[in-house]
């Protein structure tokens, strides 16, 4: 089984494929974001679909990595850091036939 992971932080949105059987991360892809400009000194702030691009650009990558293995998806799992605290947030789990 592949799983994937999402891990979407403050200057980054990356995506691997994680083989479960072996551990082995068989893809991965993504992209930085960095933080709207001309905003005043101290103020920092990005623009929500900057991450939603870098995960779309992120999977894109690793399903073109995997190939025909893509059918062997069978779950996305999204880490994210909110308020300087970790959250694993598991999306879905289904077997893919």
């Amino acid at each position: 089984m592949i799983f994937l992971g999402i891990d979407c932080g403050t200057q980054s949105t990356r995506v691997i494929a994680l083989d479960w059987e072996s551990g082995e991360i068989l893809a991965s892809g993504g992209r930085t974001h960095g933080f709207l400009e001309g905003l005043p000194e101290g103020v920092m702030e990005q623009d929500p679909a900057w991450r939603v691009d870098a995960a779309d650009a992120g999977m894109r990558e690793v399903l073109a990595a995997l190939g025909p293995r893509g059918k062997e998806i069978a779950g996305i799992g999204r880490l994210s850091f909110i308020r300087h605290k970790k959250c694993l947030l598991l999306t879905y789990y289904r077997k893919l036939s």
